[in-house]
């Protein structure tokens, strides 16, 4: 049968498994085709074969009499659901409709011996075929997958790296921080915090906060108007210039003509001008906010091309102040400048344009809830809180400076001294406790506020008193040798930290100096996202209203809420 096809029918069958169930003598001689041929006609055995094997096709003859041939095929479906059925039938007695609901691949009319096993044959052979095509597309979409899979992991793993670059291209001198070495009590000052969330890995949106010669702090924010790799390419190399621009005016002795604060901001807004102009396209625009505060001179200027709005708060009065410039073209040669005075503000709210576009849970767009919002948050985090309990949905790189104010002013100070020592820790934390316990007033607050110190004054024993690393204290930690490394270290120091504990009608201020070298502001953002070291900034940021530090990083004030809710 077949000579010619006898090979190929062979290499198409050699791994297909057929089950057929009829009892006519012509089926055996399939064998010498299909080496995994199983052939039946008892009922029992029948289920057995299904139960304990699976088939790549069945071949039933339904009018068997002693087999419902409904019911079988019904069985075997739910075994082998992907399995092919062919049915072979007589002409005189017509299907039911529930089997040709079933799901039949093929019917084939049993004739005579010669023409129904070369119809079977021919059909069990473009099953086969169809069956091995199926295998193979799967096979390649699989391998597709896999090379997409390993493309997109190597294209993240160069994003991850981009991200990170893009990161170390941003210079935040004022991370978390203000601009004193020494917090002042009585005496209003600033300080400073980002929120920064790239729609994806790299972004188009960058910023930069200096702190610069003659009390001048000196920040910009950048919007540029593409996606993706090249915003964040303009982003990147704009940005390098304008903080080596400022680090080589930091080095040198400035000119006569720059000493003035306002002097000082033109020259930077005309040299980066001059150096945007020539690489950006003839239809690319760049939207940047630049702001100087000159803390001697009491004074804020402002330079805004397209960034939206300057959010200024005074005694919970809000301000916008709109965009005096358009965004930077090839044709831009002039801009304006605006001048306030710090007096007159106790916050200032910039944010880039992803702010707008952002979708609430309600359908509508944020833009509509962000000035109450500013409004109704005395810090970051708290409008932080209310920004991601409302927005589902953000369509572009975000980028918010919140520059916030503080005067230490309570009706109650009190400074406390105590060794940097683990035991004088504890037991100082435990006096603590105790009084607050027996307090009236404060009694509910004992657990929020020895918690917030704990974790405040082991940190200015292990990392300024101590000196440990972040990345040293994981290593220790993971290695179950950080306790009596910290002993051993402990036996050489006899250093004391000092801190105050200030009370206002609403807040408690808890300010935390050790002698160390310094906390690296910069590493927050990362020590807050690591397993082991940064979990006492986890606890401190989730207990308090708001947390910074001065300029140097070895003194912390943390701000937490005394009111009873």
């Amino acid at each position: 049968m077949f000579p010619s096809e006898k090979k190929e029918i062979l290499e198409i069958f050699k791994n297909l498994k057929v089950l057929i169930i009829d009892e006519d003598e012509f089926i055996f001689n399939l064998k010498k085709f299909i080496p995994n041929l199983y052939i039946c006609i008892s009922p029992n055995q029948t289920l057995e074969l299904i139960k304990n094997n699976n088939f790549d096709l069945l071949v039933i003859n339904y009018w068997m009499s002693h087999i419902n041939g409904f019911e079988l095929v019904n069985f075997f479906k739910k075994r082998n659901p992907d399995a092919g059925i062919i049915l072979l039938t007589s002409e005189d007695k017509p299907l039911s409709k529930e089997i040709i609901n079933i799901g039949i691949d093929k019917y084939i009319l049993k004739t005579n011996y010669r023409k129904t096993n070369k119809e079977l044959l021919k059909a069990i052979k473009e099953m086969s075929e169809r069956k091995f095509l199926k295998a193979s597309l799967l096979k390649r979409r699989e391998a597709e997958l896999k090379s997409f899979q390993v493309f997109h992991k190597y294209l993240r793993y160069q994003q991850e790296k981009g991200l990170k670059k893009q990161k170390n291209i941003i210079k935040d001198d004022l991370a978390f921080s203000t601009y004193l070495n020494k917090i002042p009590f009585t005496q209003k000052f600033f300080y400073f915090q980002t929120f920064y969330k790239p729609l994806e890995i790299i972004s188009g949106d960058i910023y930069s906060l200096r702190i610069i010669k003659n009390n001048k702090i000196f920040l910009f924010l950048m919007d540029v108007k593409e996606k993706g790799i090249p915003a964040s390419i303009t982003a990147s190399s704009t940005t390098t210039f304008l903080n080596y621009l400022i680090d080589i005016l930091l080095k040198i002795k400035i000119k006569e003509s720059l000493y003035t604060y306002k002097d000082y901001f033109k020259f930077l807004i005309k040299e980066f001008l001059r150096y945007i102009k020539t690489y950006l396209l003839e239809d690319e625009a760049l939207c940047i906010l630049f702001l100087l505060m000159d803390l001697k001179n009491n004074k804020v200027l402002i330079a805004n091309f397209g960034i939206p709005s300057i959010y200024i708060i005074k005694d919970s009065n809000l301000k916008k102040i709109l965009p005096q410039n358009l965004p930077i073209l090839i044709s831009t040669e002039t801009f304006k400048i605006d001048s306030l005075a710090l007096s007159d503000i106790d916050k200032i709210i910039i944010a880039s344009d992803g702010i707008l576009s952002c979708k609430m849970k309600n359908s509508k767009l944020y833009i509509e809830d962000f000035e109450k919002d500013l409004l109704n948050s005395s810090y970051l985090n708290e409008w932080r809180n209310l920004f991601e309990k409302k927005v589902e949905r953000i369509s572009d790189d975000i980028t918010l400076i919140y520059i916030n104010s503080c005067k230490i002013d309570g009706f109650f100070r009190k400074e406390f001294k105590i060794k940097s020592d683990l035991a004088e820790i504890d037991k100082f934390l435990s006096q603590v406790y105790r009084r607050l316990k027996k307090s009236k007033y404060f009694n509910f607050l004992a657990p929020k506020i020895v918690t917030i110190l704990n974790e405040i004054l082991l940190n200015a024993h292990e990392h300024g008193t101590l000196e440990i690393s972040s990345l040293q204290k994981e290593k220790k930690i993971i290695e179950g040798s950080y306790e009596n490394f910290l002993q051993q270290l402990q036996r050489q120091q006899q250093i004391i930290i000092k801190f105050v504990l200030s009370l206002s009608k609403k807040e408690l201020y808890i300010i935390v100096e050790d002698k160390g070298k310094g906390f690296k502001k910069s590493l927050i953002e990362n020590t807050l996202e690591r397993t082991f070291s940064g979990f006492g900034l986890k606890i401190i940021k989730h207990l308090c209203k708001d947390f910074f530090f001065n300029k140097k990083g070895n003194t912390i004030v943390v701000i937490v809420d005394i009111k009873r809710k």
